[in-house]
């Protein structure tokens, strides 16, 4: 996203391997990460801290006060993809100014007893079990080593 340059941030080289967003960028432990999935039309987007994930594979996941989870349900993929992230680029200053006080607030644990139906408890209780420490750029190079591409 362009209007994240400015601002300092610059793309980071994924080591093979790893499970990770397609585009991950990075700027004094601010973290921005987007996937597109072509077959399911689906765009994420998250500006926040990165996290070790347990999975199958080594994998890192961005958690923080803006999250952007949508299914394209009709128009052009580019025109999809277009939309949402200029409406996410427009979130960003707002977002980037506040971004500590935010981010504390967006990836503390929450208590999962207050989520209003069974299967979402059942879910937030397994999400922070696989839910592994924040990584910042000097341990993700650590945990990279000369794998990134």
């Amino acid at each position: 996203m362009p209007v994240l340059q400015p601002v300092g941030f610059q793309r980071v080289a994924k080591p093979d391997g790893w499970i990770t967003p397609a585009v991950l960028l990075e700027s004094g432990n601010r973290w921005f990460a987007a996937s597109w999935d072509w077959r399911d039309r689906y765009l994420d987007a998250s500006l926040g801290r990165l996290f070790l994930f347990r999975d199958v594979l080594p994998r890192v996941i961005v958690r923080g006060p803006l999250s952007i989870a949508e299914t394209n349900a009709g128009e052009t993929d580019a025109n999809f993809v277009r939309r949402v992230l200029e409406r996410t680029a427009a979130r960003l200053p707002t977002v980037l100014n506040r971004f500590d006080e935010l981010c504390a607030e967006s990836t503390t644990e929450f208590e999962s007893s207050a989520l209003p139906d069974k299967a979402a408890r059942k879910f937030a209780r397994q999400f922070f079990r696989f839910l592994g420490p924040e990584l910042t750029l000097e341990k993700w190079h650590e945990l990279a080593g000369h794998r990134a591409r």
